[in-house]
């Protein structure tokens, strides 16, 4: 998903997600390029923070600069 996917599917389903994993990208990699990595990983984790959901940011992800 695209972070504009991935914030608009958070805040439709927060509350029947028990348990978010949030990562990069995979497999595209001309997408994934045009992503602004930090900042996505910044928004989705206030994001589910301000929901109390429970989540897990992948290794690929965290590593992003």
């Amino acid at each position: 998903m695209t972070p504009l996917t991935t914030e608009a599917s958070i805040r439709k389903v927060h509350g029947y997600v028990d348990f978010w994993k949030v990562g990069k990208l995979n497999h595209n990699k001309e997408v994934e390029r045009g992503i602004d990595w930090p900042r996505f990983r910044d928004t989705a984790t206030a994001l589910l923070e301000s929901y109390g959901c429970n989540y897990y940011i992948k290794e690929d992800l965290c590593k992003a600069v």
